[in-house]
């Protein structure tokens, strides 16, 4: 190798580190946190449903479809174009929910948390293996509800009500990614990917009279609405990242 070369293949080395270190990732303050809590969090394999089929086993011999791509394990974008041999189209529909009660006097029962979430998740990647390049989209819409006891109670006709919080969150988020090999340069084994994402969080916040009946008290059914328990308390809020 010529010195000239030399000289660029490390400059274009060195380009590439400075920029992977200088874009940091913009990360969401509500939804991602609110599914760990809950237990709702997305599984790193979930892109891999044979790998869970078969319980995370590993073969011995090399398999594509019981491997675990950059993209798999981190979300990277230049793991995008190992990810499968061709161009891909994927549509992954899912919901969750989940409900816990406690009992209470005269064998009644208490509702204390309630939630759901529905998600849809879409990958389409065109990938030319002649060329070395490759680009897609990917994208997530979800939401969730979750419905919880709020501490303070209000005074309505000389009594005092329970209320609940009843929280919304919409998540549509929209992912670009253009990604390729280097030829000229370290024979084929640098791969580059870079990626444009558009993320949008709105949070709605509703105070809601908990309904009660013979069988006990519940947050998930239509009960009342009621103001918020102070006059600045936020009832919605919006995040956008890109």
């Amino acid at each position: 190798m010529s010195s000239t070369r030399r000289v660029v293949s490390c400059a274009s080395f060195v380009s590439c580190l400075a920029i992977l270190f200088w874009a940091a990732v913009a990360s969401a303050q509500f939804y991602d946190p609110t599914l760990r809590s809950l237990d709702f969090g997305l599984d790193d394999v979930a892109r891999s449903p044979r790998l869970l089929g078969m319980g995370g086993l590993s073969l011995v011999v090399s398999d594509r479809n019981a491997s675990y791509s950059l993209w798999d394990l981190a979300a990277l974008p230049a793991g995008l174009y190992a990810d499968d041999t061709t161009s891909t189209l994927d549509l992954r529909p899912g919901t969750d929910a989940l409900s816990s009660v406690s009992r209470i006097e005269l064998g009644r029962e208490r509702q204390d948390l309630a939630s759901r979430r529905t998600a849809t998740q879409t990958e389409a990647v065109y990938r030319n293996h002649e060329t070395g390049s490759m680009f897609g989209f990917v994208g997530d819409l979800s939401s969730l509800r979750w419905d919880h006891p709020y501490a303070p109670t209000i005074a309505a006709r000389g009594t005092t009500l329970p209320i609940e919080l009843r929280e919304s969150l919409v998540h549509p988020e929209a992912n670009a990614i253009l990604g390729g090999e280097i030829p000229r340069y370290f024979d084929h084994h640098l791969r580059w990917g870079a990626h444009l994402r558009f993320r949008d969080e709105t949070v709605e916040d509703q105070y809601r009279l908990i309904v009660e009946n013979a069988a006990g008290q519940y947050i998930d059914l239509a009960g009342g609405e009621v103001p918020a328990p102070a006059e600045f308390t936020p009832t919605s809020v919006d995040v956008n990242t890109s």
